[in-house]
């Protein structure tokens, strides 16, 4: 049976698992970054070096952010690798 682009999207319970992990790493790194007197600054948070995330992943963290207040954007350069880009949205 084919695989369904629903299933390829859909967290796994270790990958949940794996959110999470990434939700707690990312707060951490925008409590010392974020500087909400600043108007349009932007935190930039890499990921953890050696391990490859998958489309799914970035998808959730940013809705997941989204949903918080924040504006996500997933960027990726070849020399400073794969980072989220975080920006406040007004009024939140």
């Amino acid at each position: 049976m084919a695989i369904t682009p629903k299933q390829l999207t859909a967290l796994t319970g270790q990958d949940e698992a794996v959110v999470k992990r990434l939700e707690q790493i990312i707060d951490m790194a925008l409590a010392k970054q974020f500087r909400p007197g600043i108007e349009g600054y932007t935190a930039c948070i890499n990921l953890p070096e050696g391990v490859e995330y998958g489309d799914k992943f970035y998808t959730e963290l940013i809705r997941r952010y989204a949903e918080a207040g924040w504006q996500v954007k997933y960027e990726s350069d070849q020399r400073d690798g794969d980072f989220l880009r975080f920006k406040a949205r007004r009024g939140k």
